[in-house]
């Protein structure tokens, strides 16, 4: 069972562009008068509302800032996140911080300045600032080039899908969340995969699609009928971050994402992304990776050696789009970062109001990858993400360096291959409590876990882990270690 793990850290608007050429002219990559704090703070929920919130607001304008917006201000979004969630996960929500929107354009004539006094004031008054940011700029990865394709057969040629069918269409138990302008709902060929309960919108008060790009999201990644997505089955939870004219802010991202953790989702698309890193987002996505959600995020569209963010986080699976000839895509971004390709050019899919378009982005190339990770998570649904991002990379079909094409383009036959036989295998190929697979436990393994648990080393294999986890709670902790050691002196006398 994953381990439920929200986050609410403080966030910057982040300006989401439909163009990526505008954001290129213009050369924004932060919004001016507002900053984004996270604040560790060690307190009692109880009294959260009632002190923390209202006094850190009041320490800030008293130094000329407008706190604009809150993460862990919910009152107005209890009916979109419930008031019960909240309180059960109030430790984990602690553990990542108090997120805060503010404005500092009527006092103060930088950002550095801005973040600076925060800093200072903050700190001074007892508060543990995790980080203060500027408002870095994000875009939606759609791209200019021309439709020319008229069916599906390429690109689901091109990564196995047909022989992948073979084994599994997917099924409903997996549920995806599509971070982005919403879906239209009402399509003929997503209306019985959209969840008609779990749904949210931080823009305004419904997840109808206005924009297109995320009912063409949502239809690569499942969809039935005139078009078939990578799976004939799923349950798709629509986010709506992004406006009608693909504009959203970081806050709303993060909001996005914590919705989806509260939900148990298994994978998150994210179809967008920005050039600036941001502590908040990464804490965030590390936040989801911790859950055991993927992450898969789209790394681009301005052709050049620029991964974006989210994709570039460690904890995310960034994608890349070819074309028809395997060829990388002009428009798509490349670098070290990358982990895998799939087709992004002219791919047909949904669209509002009941039809059907072509598009080009690195944003339908992750709408294929969360689709073929939606069929792994249907043969095997206890992966982990680190199991997902191995076998996707692992098992790619060969297209060229590195730094161009990742591990190459994804071959959904062939993961869907390894995860059933990880599955077969993961029953039987571990010893509890021998974390260092020499067939004995004894004190070695103590140390080993010990190390682990201190991060004195911050890896252990898939079956180590499996060993190390004593009480199956998915965790390995100082609670595991007591019962090791207790083993071990033979206190207890069975694992």
């Amino acid at each position: 069972m994953k381990t439920r793990i929200f986050s609410l850290a403080l966030c910057i608007f982040f300006i989401f562009i439909v163009s990526p050429s505008l954001a290129k002219e213009t050369e924004i990559d932060y919004i001016e008068g507002q900053i984004v704090v996270a604040v560790d703070e060690d307190y009692d929920y109880n009294v959260l509302r009632l002190y923390t919130i209202s006094s850190k607001k009041h320490l800030l304008e008293t130094y000329g800032f407008k706190v604009i917006d809150s993460l862990n201000d919910f009152d107005e979004k209890i009916s979109i996140y419930g008031v019960q969630s909240f309180i059960e996960n109030r430790e984990v929500i602690k553990s990542l911080g108090n997120i805060t929107l503010i404005d500092y354009s009527q006092n103060y004539s930088s950002a550095s300045k801005a973040i600076e006094e925060v800093n200072r004031v903050l700190s001074e008054n007892g508060y543990k600032v995790k980080y203060v940011e500027p408002n870095y700029v994000y875009s939606i990865n759609e791209s200019s080039i021309p439709s020319i394709n008229d069916n599906q057969t390429w690109n689901y040629s091109m990564i196995n899908l047909p022989d992948a069918w073979k084994i599994t269409t997917g099924d409903k138990k997996v549920r995806i969340a599509v971070l982005d302008t919403g879906i239209d709902y009402n399509h003929q060929s997503l209306n019985d995969f959209v969840d008609s309960e779990f749904r949210m919108s931080v823009i305004d008060d419904t997840v109808m699609d206005e924009h297109g790009h995320g009912t063409r999201v949502a239809g690569i990644i499942a969809s039935y009928g005139e078009v078939s997505g990578v799976m004939n089955n799923a349950t798709l939870i629509p986010v709506k971050v992004l406006d009608k004219y693909g504009r959203g802010t970081l806050f709303s991202v993060q909001q996005g994402i914590i919705y989806a953790l509260e939900q148990n989702i298994d994978i998150i698309n994210i179809s967008f992304g920005g050039t600036r890193y941001s502590q908040g987002m990464e804490e965030v996505c590390k936040t989801a990776y911790l859950n055991g959600t993927v992450i898969v995020a789209a790394i681009g569209n301005s052709g050049d050696a620029t991964i974006t963010y989210p994709a570039n986080h460690s904890t995310v699976i960034s994608v890349g789009a070819v074309d028809y000839n395997r060829i990388r895509a002009e428009f798509s971004n490349y670098g070290e970062s990358l982990d895998v390709m799939a087709p992004g050019v002219s791919i047909y899919s949904t669209d509002i109001d009941n039809k059907y378009s072509f598009d080009s982005g690195t944003s339908f190339a992750a709408s294929h990858i969360s689709g073929v990770i939606g069929l792994m998570k249907t043969v095997n649904e206890e992966l982990t993400v680190d199991e997902i991002k191995s076998i996707l990379i692992e098992n790619t079909q060969e297209a060229g360096a590195k730094t161009y094409y990742g591990y190459g383009i994804v071959d959904a036959h062939s993961v869907l291959t390894k995860a059933i036989e990880l599955k077969k295998n993961s029953h039987n190929s571990f010893t509890l409590g021998d974390l260092n697979q020499d067939n004995v436990v004894n004190s070695l393994d103590l140390v080993l876990m010990r190390r682990y648990i201190l991060n004195i080393i911050t890896e252990l294999s898939y079956d180590s882990k499996k060993a190390a986890d004593i009480n199956g709670d998915g965790k390995i902790d100082s609670t595991d270690y007591v019962i090791l050691k207790r083993y071990i002196l033979g206190i207890i006398d069975r694992l």
